[in-house]
């Protein structure tokens, strides 16, 4: 799995490509996590290069949201593909965590 990171403004946008499964999820978890150690207080997971997502995906997004919760920053996931909204729909975490449409919708709102 590659990982693209960048600043904008206060947030960092966190951006993984490919499959987001049981081989990709401890890198994931780990560059997340990292982030919110360095503290970093808003991050923004764009989901538009994530091709395919199984529940451990899921629950790496959960882990990161909730260490985030924990330490008082922003966390978001923002440009789910069709696919990875049914997942996120049928999970219940829009009610859970913050889903924007994009990015540009997303960063004002984080900073």
């Amino acid at each position: 799995m590659k990982i693209d990171e960048f600043k904008k403004g206060d947030v960092t946008v966190v951006v993984p490509h490919g499959s987001l499964d049981i081989e990709t999820r401890k890198l994931f978890v780990d560059v997340l996590i990292g982030l919110i150690d360095c503290n970093e207080t808003a991050v923004l997971v764009d989901l538009s290069k994530i091709e395919f997502m199984t529940s451990t995906g899921l629950s790496a997004i959960l882990q990161a949201a909730d260490r985030m919760d924990e330490e008082g920053g922003k966390f978001a996931v923002c440009s789910l593909s069709e696919p990875v909204t049914k997942i996120f729909k049928l999970s219940g975490f829009p009610s859970i965590i913050k889903v924007y449409k994009s990015a540009e919708t997303a960063l004002p709102r984080m900073n």
